[in-house]
């Protein structure tokens, strides 16, 4: 499977699941950025978000200490892209769901920096942003 028809079903899913059941869209959730799970989450999304964008690790690395420094400035997580990246973001997408909107603004402006430190948007990185807001109820940056 290829980012682009995960994140098309990803899409699709979602779109369809709400448009059947409007109660199971979520547009704030109360939970704080900052907790060990929440942590976790955006940290495996920021590594899959950097390797997706990048075609040699050197680089993915660079965005992904980017977004990471924009996110959490004080925190020392090694990249470390996770081996099944798809079982990693179907895991990612409920918890990240429920942040509170300040959380999904900050995860956001993270997820930016690390696309545009090398100041070119690749086809991928754009996927799995618009793929990121309408998992998580928010609007796209205008960057796009």
């Amino acid at each position: 499977m290829t980012l682009f028809e995960y994140c098309l079903g990803r899409l699709l899913n979602s779109q369809v699941a709400e448009a059947i059941d409007p109660s199971r869209a979520k547009a704030t959730g109360g939970r704080r950025l900052g907790s060990a799970e929440m942590t976790q989450a955006a940290v495996t999304l920021l590594a899959v978000l950097a390797e997706a964008g990048h075609d040699n690790a050197a680089d993915a690395q660079r965005a992904y200490l980017a977004g990471l420094a924009r996110l959490y400035p004080r925190l020392n997580s090694p990249y470390a892209p996770p081996s099944d990246r798809y079982a990693a973001l179907d895991a990612v997408w409920p918890k990240l769901d429920h942040l509170e909107p300040m959380g999904k603004e900050l995860l956001l402006e993270g997820l930016v920096a690390a696309i545009s430190h090398d100041g070119r948007v690749s086809v991928a990185e754009a996927e799995l942003l618009r793929t990121v807001c309408a998992s998580l109820h928010c609007p796209l940056p205008p960057m796009l």
